[in-house]
């Protein structure tokens, strides 16, 4: 099963997230997602997480400072961990590659996110849960 990461960079107040408009793959051409990519071969997630998300936005973070707070399983073909900061280093991220890097207020997400950010970034930023063990989600098979 791949596995791929997905990361929320929060300002320190929480009102804003950074999220990145995507090329691919084709169902996520043009709309918003979490900042992520593939785990590779004996990385950690976290690890991955950090890597990925220094390739996309210039920004080093410590793999340490983020949080996993959720899995969602699809099918048994493949996974995603999510993850969540909050940094003063929101203000330092620019575009590096091709896809475009934004910063979006919390309360006003743009139309065009993917729809699952619409309860995944509520849920990263709910201070009454504390994550110690992330949410799982399984996707139901067809069956």
């Amino acid at each position: 099963m791949k596995k791929y990461v997905a990361g929320f960079m929060f300002s320190p107040d929480k009102t804003e997230v950074l999220l990145i408009e995507k090329l691919s793959p084709a169902w996520q051409k043009g709309f918003l997602n979490a900042i992520g990519g593939l785990v590779e071969e004996g990385e950690a997630s976290a690890e991955a997480m950090a890597r990925e998300f220094e390739e996309e936005t210039g920004v080093k973070t410590a793999a340490a400072k983020w949080l996993h707070f959720a899995t969602i399983e699809i099918k048994g073909d493949y996974s995603v961990d999510f993850y969540k900061i909050c940094s003063r280093k929101i203000s330092a991220a620019r575009t590096v590659e091709r896809e475009k890097v934004i910063r979006c207020a919390v309360d006003n997400l743009p139309s065009n996110i993917v729809p699952n950010l619409a309860w995944l970034i509520p849920l990263a930023l709910d201070e009454k849960i504390s994550f110690e063990l992330p949410v799982l989600f399984r996707e139901k098979s067809a069956n």
